[in-house]
């Protein structure tokens, strides 16, 4: 897996962007594999820093011209800000600061696509099927908040960006219900034995 990386690394220098795409996104399915085989607490850190590394690599691959060319650029821009969500989520803390700047970066690229390309993609949903993070429930109606014990609201947020819900709410300590987050999670479902 080391070995992709530094392949995904060294394509990056080169620009050779449909290498670093195919080199991160193998990494990215050994590191997959090995972060979800036994134990949570069992798994190495290596493997999460991989991970993260490859995430980061697969997002800056597609945004940098590796997208199958039949993509939106709409599109391209959900499915690498969706890598870097599941790097962020799943990865190592080492490298968090630099997904969350590139997914800023990438969520600014996003909105300026849509306005200035308002019909450029009419999807509302990732390529998972999901509805699209971006989709806010942040209403003040009367049960669209949950009252804390406290006396404070807390917000309903359905699939808030990782930058929106710590900027928003870790940051400032405001709790959050969040809703449909692990929806397309594998371990929702029922298993095969």
């Amino acid at each position: 897996t080391a070995k992709q990386i530094y392949s995904a690394h060294a394509a990056v220098l080169a620009r050779k962007w449909p290498a670093v795409l195919a080199s991160a996104s193998e990494a990215q399915r050994k590191c997959w594999s090995a972060i979800h085989t036994g134990v949570w607490s069992g798994v190495n850190d290596a493997w999460r820093a991989a991970y993260m590394a490859s995430c980061f690599y697969v997002a800056l691959a597609r945004t940098n011209g590796a997208a199958p060319e039949e993509t939106s650029p709409v599109d391209t821009l959900r499915a690498a800000l969706r890598n870097l969500d599941l790097g962020i989520m799943i990865g190592s803390l080492e490298y968090r600061a630099e997904l969350l700047r590139l997914a800023s970066s990438l969520e600014e690229r996003l909105e300026a696509v849509v306005e200035l390309n308002p019909g450029c993609s009419t999807s509302t949903s990732d390529d998972d099927g999901l509805p699209a993070a971006k989709n806010l429930d942040m209403s003040t109606g009367g049960d669209a908040k949950v009252r804390q014990r406290n006396g404070g609201d807390v917000w309903r947020l359905t699939r808030p960006s990782l930058p929106f819900f710590y900027n928003e709410c870790m940051q400032p300590a405001q709790p959050a219900v969040l809703l449909g987050v692990i929806d397309g999670w594998p371990a929702s479902q029922r298993w095969s034995a």
